[in-house]
């Protein structure tokens, strides 16, 4: 018959506070080492000329604060700035150089969207190429495999959409 000896007391303790440590340790490193760490953006706005020209939040889609009409042949600057679960912003900052912005555009004959690295890298300029509408999806992409935070995809009906009218001649119809 075999018999087994219990640990000591003392040795119990100190495996059972090491492995406390051991699996605190791993789920978070208050020394730095953000690697898993980030905000967690749950909306955007789009901003030209300073003035916020609408707004995407998760639950409840696309709030436009002004029409998005612009012209053949013009490139526009936008910022994006990504909200946080309360509507705040989350800062630059607060997420990681793995980050950047992403794109989908519904129909690239319409618009253009290209990034210049002295704007940043939350900035785009967007080119009417010839008239009609499209759809975009914008995403905030963690590396080059996935996004974190994305909205409404070109398919769906409430999309972001821009349109891009015909240059303007000074000639109007009524």
């Amino acid at each position: 018959m075999k018999t087994f000896q219990l640990l000591p007391m003392h040795t119990v303790l100190l495996l059972t506070l090491f492995s406390a440590l051991l699996i605190t340790a791993c789920g978070d490193n208050p020394a730095g080492g953000d690697d898993d760490e980030h905000a967690d953006p749950h909306g955007l706005e789009l901003v030209h000329n300073g003035q916020v020209i609408l707004e995407y939040t998760e639950g409840e889609g696309v709030t436009e604060h002004t029409q998005r009409h612009y012209l053949v042949g013009e490139e526009y600057l936008f910022e994006v700035h990504f909200l946080d679960e309360k509507g705040g912003h989350v800062h630059d900052e607060d997420l990681g150089e793995e980050y950047s912005l992403g794109w989908d555009i519904e129909n690239n004959n319409v618009l253009a969207i290209e990034q210049h690295e002295e704007d940043g890298r939350w900035s785009f300029y967007l080119e009417g190429l010839e008239e009609g509408g499209s759809k975009v999806q914008f995403k905030l992409m963690h590396g080059d495999d996935h996004g974190d935070f994305q909205t409404f995809p070109v398919e769906h009906e409430n999309a972001i959409e821009f349109h891009i009218d015909a240059v303007d001649t000074g000639e109007h119809e009524h």
